[in-house]
């Protein structure tokens, strides 16, 4: 018989600590909007037990979504907390090609 786990995985501190404790070595996901303490505290643990930690950003919609985009980039660079390569870098090579070509 298995049990509910009665946890919220979507929190980042809690997912990171979940994957810790299945062995993981760090986890891949969207980060949301986190104040100073919780991306403080996220940061402290992932150091602590040598944990990595890739900041997915959703891609963009549209060529209208490049702000969102943009601030999510920043976002997670000025919190050190590394975009993942298949859900960032690509997205946004092609948005600054686009954006450069005047469209």
């Amino acid at each position: 018989m298995q049990r509910a786990i009665e946890v919220d995985l979507f929190e980042p501190l809690t997912f990171l600590k979940h994957c810790q404790l299945i062995g993981a070595g760090g986890m891949q996901a969207a980060m949301g909007v986190l104040n100073a303490d919780r991306v403080r505290a996220l940061r402290v643990f992932s150091e602590q037990q040598q944990m990595f930690i890739d900041g997915m950003v959703n891609p963009l919609k549209d060529n209208a979504d490049l702000g969102r985009f943009a601030w999510r980039a920043r976002w997670n660079r000025r919190e050190r907390l590394p975009p993942c390569s298949s859900s960032f870098a690509k997205p946004l090579s092609v948005a600054i090609k686009e954006g450069s070509r005047g469209s």
